[in-house]
C-alpha cells in the first residue's frame, strides 16, 4: 500500500474517531434530543405498547398516593425526630438528572449534617461521619427515601427505574461510560434492577458504576409490569433482611 493510500485510510479513521467523540459529547450535553432519536428507533419502547406505559404511570401515581396517606403518621414522626435531633431542614432536596436529561429536585429525609448539591457531591460511605445518629437508622431501613413518593406523583420519577444521580456525578459518568445516557430514556426510579442485584451503596471505581449501567440498560430493554412487581417485592425483602445499607 502506498503512502497516499495510508494517508487516505488514516484520514478516514481519524474522521470516524472525531465523529464518535463529537456524538458522545453531544449525547451528554443534549440528552433529551438524543433520547428522542433512540425512541424513534424503538429502543425505549421495545415490546412496550402505549397502553402499558399509561398503565405503569397510573399504577405509580395510585400506589404513591396510597402510601403517602397510609404512612403519613410515620412520616410526621420521622420529620419531628429529625427536627429535634439536629438543626437543618427536615427534607433534603438535591438536583438529579431524570427523564430525557431533565434536571429535577429529588426529595429525601435529611440524614446527614451536610447538604451537598453543587460541584462536589460525595456518596455515603460505610461509617460516614456526616450521617446523623437517627439518619443512620432511616438510611439503614431506606425510610429516608420515602419522600420520593412525592417525586413519583409529580411525574419526575417512577417506583421502578434506574436510580438518578446528582448532576455533577451524572455529567462525569456520561462522559466516561458509553451508552450511559440511555438511562434517561425512562423515568428514574425509587428502586431498580441494579439495586436488587447488589449494585447499591458507595461507588468506589468506574467499573462499579459501569456494572450498574449495564443492569439499568438491561431493565430498559426488558421492562414490564411483571418485572416491576418482582423488583418491588425483592426490594422490600432486601430492606427487611439485608445489612448492607448505610
Amino acid at each position: 500500500m502506498g503512502g497516499a493510500s495510508y494517508k487516505i485510510l488514516w484520514d478516514r479513521i481519524s474522521t470516524r474517531g472525531r465523529q464518535r467523540a463529537h456524538q458522545h459529547h453531544a449525547e451528554c450535553q443534549f440528552g433529551g434530543a438524543y433520547i428522542e432519536r433512540q425512541q424513534d428507533k424503538n429502543f425505549a419502547h421495545r415490546d412496550i405498547n402505549q397502553s402499558s406505559l399509561y398503565l405503569k404511570r397510573g399504577l405509580d401515581v395510585t400506589v404513591a398516593i396510597l402510601f403517602l396517606i397510609i404512612l403519613s403518621p410515620l412520616l410526621m414522626i420521622i420529620a419531628t425526630t429529625l427536627k429535634l435531633e439536629s438543626s437543618g431542614p427536615t427534607i433534603f432536596a438535591q438536583r438529579r438528572v431524570g427523564f430525557k436529561g431533565k434536571i429535577f429536585k429529588i426529595y429525601k429525609f435529611r440524614s446527614m449534617y451536610v447538604l451537598e448539591d453543587g460541584a462536589h457531591v460525595s456518596s455515603a460511605k460505610k461509617d460516614d461521619v456526616r450521617v446523623t445518629q437517627f439518619g443512620y437508622w432511616i438510611r439503614r431501613t431506606s425510610i429516608d427515601e420515602l419522600p420520593q413518593l412525592i417525586n413519583v406523583v409529580r411525574g419526575e420519577m417512577s417506583l421502578v427505574g434506574p436510580r438518578p444521580h446528582a448532576v455533577v456525578q451524572d455529567q462525569y459518568y456520561c462522559e466516561a461510560i458509553p451508552n450511559y445516557v440511555l438511562r434517561q430514556s425512562v423515568r428514574p426510579g425509587m428502586t431498580g434492577w441494579a439495586q436488587i442485584n447488589g449494585c447499591r451503596g458507595e461507588i468506589k471505581n468506574i467499573d462499579e458504576i459501569t456494572n450498574r449501567v449495564k443492569h439499568d440498560i438491561w431493565y430498559i430493554k426488558n421492562r414490564s409490569l411483571l418485572l416491576d412487581f418482582q423488583i418491588l417485592l425483592r426490594t422490600v425483602l432486601l430492606v427487611i433482611f439485608s445489612r448492607d445499607y448505610y
